[in-house]
């Protein structure tokens, strides 16, 4: 079963606090328009590559990053418990 992730993203966050489209995004950290939507809807994991962009074009630290992810994973490993219950 696959679990919907429904709160804002770090990548969607990112993108609205610098006023940008998704589009915009995609160009700037040299991946599809299609491959940014995945992240941004939490769909994906950003690669290795993908997340060192990130943290250089928008000046976010890897503290920050694995903080949101830790937060996030921990939800959903909740929320697939309960489903599971």
């Amino acid at each position: 079963m696959k679990i919907k992730y429904d709160k804002p993203t770090l990548f969607e966050d990112l993108r609205y606090a610098n006023r940008l489209t998704g589009k915009e995004v995609a160009a700037k950290l040299d991946i599809s328009p299609s491959a940014y939507s995945h992240l941004e809807k939490g769909s994906t994991w950003p690669s290795f590559a993908t997340l060192l962009k990130t943290m250089e074009v928008f000046d976010v630290s890897f503290e920050k990053f694995a903080e949101y992810y830790r937060i996030r994973e921990a939800e959903l490993t909740r929320s697939s418990l309960r489903t599971n219950s």
